[in-house]
């Protein structure tokens, strides 16, 4: 089984707390305990927690996404660092958009926040690997700001849109997108895992 990193070295952190709790509640040995365990648990014995910095970083996975991608849809893979936010700016006409893909580790936080000058734009955000059409964000009905923590590494799709009255008048309009993506979690890189 392949641990992502954060899994690594939560369960090698438990392990070394584990052993701490164990030195600190043991300043004399359990008169039953064996001397193994008496040893092992002697208050300078320190715990090793091993860290896994050769574990690659989230990619996103363009692959799925362009298979979620409508036939009038660009993809877009913007370069997004943690902790920093990154603006982009596009146009829907019609049904034509640009979606953008973000990879997003296990236990980070996606922030997208959707900027559009009029109230005839809203976007989704959906998981790159679900093609049902499901959003985890829905724009329509949610804010304009999703806040989205990835249960395990993710692609996500930010899909700016406009009403499908709109769209068939073929009407077009202008956006701001601001991204940020933070917290804790593996690594990311943008470059396509496949």
């Amino acid at each position: 089984m392949r641990m992502t990193n954060p899994s690594r070295i939560l369960i090698a952190a438990l392990a070394g707390l584990a052993l701490a709790s164990g030195s600190a509640c043991s300043g004399s040995t359990d008169e039953g305990a064996p001397a193994s365990v008496a040893e092992s648990t002697a208050p300078d014995a320190a715990p090793s927690v091993a860290i896994d910095a050769t574990a690659a970083p989230v990619k996103v996975d363009t692959d799925a996404a362009r298979a979620s991608l409508g036939p009038e849809e660009t993809l877009d893979v913007p370069d997004v660092a943690d902790d920093a936010p990154t603006y982009v700016q596009g146009r829907v006409q019609g049904n034509r958009a640009t979606v953008y893909a973000i990879a997003v580790g296990a236990g980070q936080t996606l922030e997208a926040a959707f900027d559009p000058p009029s109230n005839k734009l809203y976007f989704n955000v959906m998981d790159a690997q679900d093609h049902s059409g499901a959003a985890v964000h829905r724009g329509e009905v949610d804010t304009g700001i999703a806040h989205i923590v990835a249960p395990a590494d993710m692609t996500y799709l930010v899909q700016p849109f406009q009403p499908r009255a709109q769209a068939l008048h073929n009407e077009a309009s202008d956006y701001r997108l601001r991204i940020l993506r933070s917290g804790g979690g593996a690594s990311t890189a943008t470059a396509s895992a496949h």
